[in-house]
């Protein structure tokens, strides 16, 4: 008879069997071509091969013609006809938010013809050129279009003629009292659209492949244009299990690493460098931030036609991704994207909308509402010292200071201070504090886009209770010490002129070598001289700094 001990092993044995099988099933069902390194989950996040410094990487993407016509479809959905409608933005479609108003009703307010009317729309966002082109005053365009639908009261300020005094309070669900719309009100247009669908394409990296990868168009102003121009090379993000429910022997797929990662053009920058350069300006600053490379991007629509060059891209990864896992110690806090009247954080503006949660979506609010009380005590004016450390203790204010000191040196005015958008924040559970994390820089050195200045170095144009995070800190001896002293520090060792014309020469000739090496009568001025303004501008940085720092002896 056997034993009881034998019996035992036996059932156990049998029992890890069973376990096991599945695993097994599952790893034989794997497609041909996938090894854990390339393809899984397990393997570190491989950033030296998919986010080189020093390479430029290729990136082919194969859509079947199913795929191409379903994102075609809900794209003219979204924004109507492609290179048709008002240029493409949200309303346009059926399935869009509100958008600008048509183009008769336009020209009736501006006094000018419809044809006047579309040339000058097309030149959003850069109000200072349409009002150039119209022969028009900024303040005189700005309360002719200030009526009209797609510019209602109620959103943000920031353009001349958004407020009474010309400069309008910033956030959303201010109205506008001298009339016209604010810049921020533009880009919560574009907001409101709904993102685009997500089809199955087939990714080519080197020999490798991936198959069924998510694909989405991405993006606000720059994908309304953009397809509102009849452009084919959109922004758009990637995600590579975005359709493991309908192919189980695709879950957890990866690229190297990365789940998702975002690829955005560079419309408003002709040297390609803004993006990457000034989320490097960031890390080297101490501030979390994504880390990026230069893709060049060829796409078959699935017409028989084969790959087309869509040209030159920034991949960036996504701070709910990588960024957490990679620059933090844990990566199951909660992560914001905020936007809209709460991003401002001026008092009473918190609301959900406002704080889109990239993680933990079930959850509730309680960090954002805790900065919030913490902000907005009353203990700010009768008992600082005690105000400053109950702030501390659920928001990283040396980050957030490190971040202002850095933004305002090399310049952007796309972001808080000018703009409630384009950052992100990590409950980071190591800490119990949010950090800050720098987003969508393609607006930085020195850009205007003819819409906002960049703050000042002494940030004295910026209202405290509109911006209370800068205004609140800086009101407290300690912390404007400590923004000098970082500003002081990283005009003499990060942005320096020397550094910043040795970093924008060396993405130059790796721009330049790949495009010369694609088309050897590639047009390579308009990169030359853009460079050439870039490095201009750091320049002009370090002398602004120097000169500022020694006015406060």
């Amino acid at each position: 008879m056997m034993s009881r001990v034998c019996l035992r092993l036996l059932v156990i044995a049998a029992t890890l069997c069973l376990v096991a099988l599945p695993a097994a099933a599952q790893a034989a069902a794997r497609p041909e071509g996938w090894t854990e390194a390339s393809h899984g989950n397990g393997a570190p996040i491989d950033y030296q091969r998919i986010l080189p410094d020093e390479r430029f990487n290729e990136l082919f993407i194969s859509f079947s013609p199913e795929a191409w016509q379903a994102e075609e479809e809900d794209m003219r959905e979204i924004y109507g006809e492609r290179g048709e409608g008002e240029r493409g933005l949200p309303g346009a479609g059926r399935g869009g938010a509100r958008g600008l108003p048509n183009m008769a009703a336009l020209a009736e307010a501006l006094g000018r013809s419809e044809e006047q009317a579309r040339s000058a729309l097309a030149l959003l966002p850069d109000f200072a050129a349409m009002a150039e082109a119209l022969e028009m005053e900024m303040a005189e365009l700005m309360a002719a279009m200030g009526g009209l639908a797609g510019f209602p009261a109620g959103g943000p300020g920031g353009l001349p003629g958004a407020g009474a005094d010309g400069e309008g309070p910033p956030g959303r669900g201010r109205g506008f009292p001298a009339g016209g719309p604010g810049a921020g009100d533009f880009e919560r247009g574009m907001e409101l659209a709904r993102n685009p669908i997500w089809v199955p394409v087939t990714i080519q990296f080197g020999d490798e492949i991936w198959r069924e990868v998510g694909f989405r168009y991405k993006g606000n102003s720059t994908l309304a244009m953009g397809w509102g121009t009849g452009k084919r090379d959109l922004p758009f993000k990637l995600d590579f299990d975005e359709f493991e429910d309908e192919h189980p022997e695709l879950r957890n797929q990866r690229f190297y690493g990365f789940k998702q990662l975002t690829f955005s053009r560079s419309d408003f920058d002709p040297s390609h460098q803004r993006e990457k350069v000034t989320a490097d300006i960031f890390r080297a600053a101490g501030v979390p931030a994504p880390q990026t490379a230069f893709y060049a991007v060829y796409v078959d629509a699935g017409a028989g036609d084969g790959f087309e060059f869509w040209g030159i891209y920034t991949a960036i990864e996504l701070p709910d991704d990588t960024l957490i896992e990679s620059q933090f110690a844990s990566d199951n806090g909660n992560m914001y994207k905020p936007s809209g009247s709460g991003a401002s954080f001026r008092a009473g503006s918190f609301n959900e909308d406002s704080f889109d949660k990239e993680t933990n979506r079930d959850g509730g609010y309680d960090d954002i509402l805790a900065l919030f009380d913490a902000l907005h005590a009353d203990t700010r004016l009768s008992d600082p010292a005690r105000w400053r450390s109950q702030l501390a203790s659920v928001f990283n204010i040396e980050v957030f200071l490190r971040w202002l000191a850095a933004n305002t040196l090399a310049q952007n005015w796309d972001t808080y201070g000018r703009m409630a958008h384009n950052y992100y924040l990590y409950a980071d559970e190591a800490t119990g504090q949010l950090t800050w994390i720098p987003w969508d820089n393609n607006m930085a050195l020195g850009s205007s886009m003819g819409l906002r200045a960049p703050l000042s170095l002494d940030l004295n144009e910026v209202e405290a209770d509109a911006w209370p995070l800068i205004g609140y800190l800086l009101a407290q001896p300690a912390d404007a010490q400590r923004y000098h002293e970082l500003l002081a520090e990283f005009s003499a060792e990060v942005f320096t002129p020397a550094a910043m014309s040795a970093i924008y020469e060396s993405n130059y000739e790796l721009l330049s070598g790949y495009l010369r090496a694609k088309d050897a009568d590639a047009d390579l001025e308009p990169l030359r001289a853009a460079t050439d303004e870039l490095i201009a501008h750091a320049q002009e940085r370090a002398i602004a700094a120097q000169t500022y720092l020694e006015s406060r002896g």
